[in-house]
């Protein structure tokens, strides 16, 4: 699980940082262990972040339906944005994001 490997957006981008520096002195010097390591978590991390960039995923949708409640406005917060979400009635599958009116 992502969570487990990377638990905020922070660590992510520590992580392919850090992957970045070694892969550069890669052509330099034998990495070790650690960084093979390294460079294998964070190949798979890229690819989970780019099937999932678009910041809505199946978890996350389920969770909104489950926790949004009909008539109820939520702001929620990824990459350093806010986005306003609201649930107009009990036959909306989904809360609704809004957008500058």
């Amino acid at each position: 699980e992502v969570h487990k490997v990377v638990p905020t957006w922070n660590d992510l981008q520590d992580l392919l940082a850090k992957a970045a520096e070694v892969q550069s002195l890669r052509s330099e010097k034998e990495l070790s262990q650690n960084d093979e390591e390294l460079l294998t978590k964070a190949a798979l991390m890229q690819e989970w972040w780019e099937a999932n960039r678009a910041q809505s995923t199946e978890r996350g949708i389920k969770e909104l339906q489950r926790q949004v409640q009909t008539g109820e406005v939520c702001v929620l917060f990824r990459n350093n944005h806010f986005c306003t979400v609201y649930r107009p009635g009990a036959n909306s599958p989904c809360p609704h994001l809004c957008t500058l009116l």
